[in-house]
């Protein structure tokens, strides 16, 4: 009997080691965001969407939660699609500009990515490219759209009640995005019959710049707007969210116009903003779904959860512009600087 104790005991030992070695053996679901360059804007970014994984119920020991980033620099796109090829995580988030960089890069391997907006984006016949005319996705890729439908011509009419345009023309320029294309830019302004006078899309900055710079002068335009950020100059090095909005609040010197709440806290005059963080949230909870088995293909786009008045005095008292009361009695937030702080 002792013997055959001996044996079972011998044999449950036996079972425990190899269940501990399978245990520590089986790999780590893996998340990943892919940020655009290491600047503060992205470091809070990596960082909420870490806190918001934990509060979705991850630990330590069953996630890894992994950020790589672009350093600002289109080329290195090729080694961040490597590095996901061979760490084959769960799911991958990034931000609107990296999903032609990352995200269709990755279409013929099995790795689901959720982008915080460019999910409108549409080929030459105005079919959208990632969503099916029911609103599920068609490739490896969901999200959020990068602003509801109408936001563009929303938009447009708030910062007319904030600087009227008048008789004069407006330019718009940004990074190509499916957000900000021509035609959307065209219909928003026509709608309004405010008069476009140039559009351009660049990939880098110092572009931008100058093209700022030749319509400061021109005395037919009003606005100068800019859509999405540039994070390249031409040599390759990056170009940071902070180092943008500060080169632009000290030579943009015409009325312009943020979408996110962080544009103009870092110097735009004032924006009917889609909340980032929120979007974050939005994008988390995808990523969570995703990660605990759930196809990409019936993880819906989604329209950014939440809208607001955002203004800054600063930018307005640089202007010579008075934001006008029912506006101000309509902020959600009002910045009094260009370093974070607001009117309570």
């Amino acid at each position: 009997m002792k013997r055959l104790a001996s044996v079972f005991l011998a044999a449950a030992l036996c079972i425990g080691f190899f269940m501990q070695a399978y245990s520590d053996a089986k790999e780590k679901t893996r998340i990943v965001f892919v940020k655009d360059d290491d600047g503060d804007f992205f470091k809070a970014v990596a960082d909420l969407m870490g806190n918001l994984l934990k509060a979705k119920g991850w630990k330590n020991g069953e996630y890894e939660y992994i950020t790589l980033s672009m350093e600002g620099k289109e080329e290195k796109g090729d080694a961040v699609v490597a590095e996901l090829k061979k760490i084959r995580p769960a799911v991958v988030m990034m931000n609107t500009t990296l999903i032609q960089k990352i995200a269709v890069r990755l279409k013929d391997t099995d790795i689901p990515c959720v982008a915080g907006g460019g999910l409108e984006l549409e080929d030459g016949n105005g079919r959208m490219v990632f969503v099916d005319r029911n609103g599920f996705p068609t490739t490896n890729l969901t999200g959020t759209y990068t602003m509801p439908r109408e936001q563009l011509k929303y938009s447009f009419a708030f910062l007319d009640r904030v600087a009227p345009l008048g008789r004069s023309k407006v330019v718009f320029a940004t990074y190509p995005t499916a957000a900000f294309t021509r035609t959307k830019v065209e219909k928003a302004l026509k709608a309004l019959n405010m008069p476009l006078k140039d559009y351009k899309e660049f990939t880098y900055v110092d572009d931008y710049q100058e093209f700022v710079k030749k319509y400061n002068d021109d005395p037919e335009v009003g606005w100068i707007i800019s859509g999405e950020m540039i994070s390249r100059r031409k040599d390759g090095s990056a170009y940071s969210f902070e180092q943008f909005f500060k080169w632009e609040r000290e030579n943009n010197r015409k009325p312009n116009l943020g979408f996110w709440e962080n544009s103009v806290q870092c110097g735009k005059l004032c924006a009917l903003a889609i909340d980032s963080m929120t979007t974050v949230n939005q994008m988390v909870t995808m990523a969570d779904r995703i990660a605990r088995g759930e196809k990409v293909s019936t993880v819906k786009p989604e329209d950014p959860g939440k809208t607001l008045i955002i203004l800054n005095q600063k930018r307005a008292r640089d202007l010579k512009i008075e934001f006008p009361m029912p506006v101000l009695q309509g902020a959600w937030r009002i910045y009094s600087d260009y370093d974070g702080n607001y009117i309570d």
